[in-house]
């Protein structure tokens, strides 16, 4: 028998009480979707593979509305980090904001729906995040859920560590730059993660995103193979000296979304201890934050409103300028597009082969002068910083 729970509250005359949930939870109610069919996730891509086809267009194909680079339906998933890392392989061109911030999230067992076939694998590394997860006894018979962001977009004090409890919503992929054809959430436009801090409080932090990298470029509104065959013909018809990729950036969120969740410490450990909170958050215009405690946990509704909402500025944008051999080794690219079928003037090969320019935008920086205002929960509205919301709260029994 394992005594430790118990030991762990002497001397008590107490409760010794387990909360009555996990320390972060949420009951969000997802838009319903058929995901039982065996290829539904090969089905939102067509069966093909971007890059290599016209179809599908874009490379992160949404599942309840794949031809929209917006988050017009947004999912809920909820469940625990595992294996935090960064990207060494993206295509430089969708990301401007440096490579993707990854991990993968043993999803609870009411969120499953969310995951395709192709998230138990063949590919490696959902293999071996399912059997992570199984290892350590969380659920996974059907895989992991794939979550990625761009790595600037999540400063390092907000990125969730392994084993954290997350609750993530953004938009729901079929990711058809691989052939297995998995789901993710790519990117979050919010994320909740829970840690406890010692054996009586929650610790969270969450952070929203600034913005949200769209997959047509600026010069055509084309999707990403279209418009770099435009470039390299505009080279070889030498209507331009090199070729250029500039991805739009879009608001970070354009219809009304609310989502409710809820922080328990983890263990009560006298009756007479009460719940305390502190913390503090901090918010653009057009965002709106409740907080309210008892029973044991804290109730938290943050309410984005696009109408009143003001998009920040972006940063100082810098030439990312890409060789082409980085290009090849990277991306497949020049094979993709087949460039050597379409060269047919030494001086325009000889174009083709300068560094091909994208854009690189600077990090965002989550910091603002109403920062030190930690207390009760109070939040406060600052539009001289860049993101929707981004704050931390602890949850703790005190001893009155």
């Amino acid at each position: 028998m394992n005594r430790a729970p118990l030991l762990a509250c002497l001397p008590a005359i107490a409760l010794c009480a387990r909360p009555s949930g996990p320390i972060l939870e949420t009951n969000y109610h997802n838009p319903p979707h058929q995901s039982q069919a065996a290829d539904w996730g090969a089905g939102v891509c067509g069966g093909q593979r971007y890059f290599v086809n016209e179809y599908p267009p874009n490379e992160w194909m949404q599942v309840l509305h794949p031809t929209s680079e917006a988050d017009d339906q947004p999912v809920v998933a909820a469940g625990v980090v595992l294996s935090p890392s960064l990207s060494q392989n993206d295509v430089p061109f969708t990301h401007p904001f440096g490579l993707d911030w990854q991990f993968s999230v043993a999803l609870d067992p009411q969120y499953d729906f969310l995951l395709a076939p192709g998230n138990l694998g063949p590919d490696s590394e959902f293999v071996e995040a399912t059997r992570h997860a199984a290892a350590l006894g969380l659920p996974a018979k059907k895989g992991v859920l794939g979550v990625e962001t761009d790595q600037d977009l999540i400063p390092a004090a907000y990125r969730a560590r392994e084993g954290d409890r997350v609750i993530l919503l953004g938009r729901w992929i079929a990711d058809c730059g691989h052939a297995d054809f998995h789901a993710e959430i790519h990117p979050p436009l919010l994320m909740v993660s829970a840690r406890a801090d010692g054996r009586t409080a929650t610790v969270v932090s969450l952070i929203g995103r600034p913005w949200l990298v769209g997959q047509r470029f600026q010069a055509d509104d084309a999707p990403i193979r279209r418009h770099l065959l435009n470039e390299v013909i505009k080279v070889e018809t030498f209507r331009s000296t090199r070729v250029e990729a500039h991805p739009r950036i879009l608001p970070p969120f354009s219809r009304p979304v609310s989502i409710e969740f809820t922080v328990r410490p983890p263990r009560r450990r006298f009756p007479k201890e009460r719940l305390a909170i502190s913390g503090h958050f901090t918010v653009r215009s057009g965002v709106h934050v409740a907080v309210s405690g008892g029973d044991g946990a804290v109730a938290v509704r943050i309410d984005l409103d696009p109408a009143a909402y003001k998009v920040a500025p972006l940063p100082r944008r810098k030439d990312w300028n890409l060789p082409i051999e980085f290009l090849g080794r990277q991306t497949d690219v020049i094979d993709k597009i087949q460039l050597v079928n379409l060269i047919g003037h030494p001086l325009a090969g000889l174009l083709l082969q300068r560094d091909w320019l994208t854009d690189r935008y600077d990090a965002p920086v989550a910091v603002s002068a109403h920062d030190s205002e930690a207390g009760p929960m109070p939040y406060s509205v600052d539009d001289g910083q860049p993101f929707p919301i981004y704050g931390w709260m602890r949850v703790v029994w005190e001893r009155r």
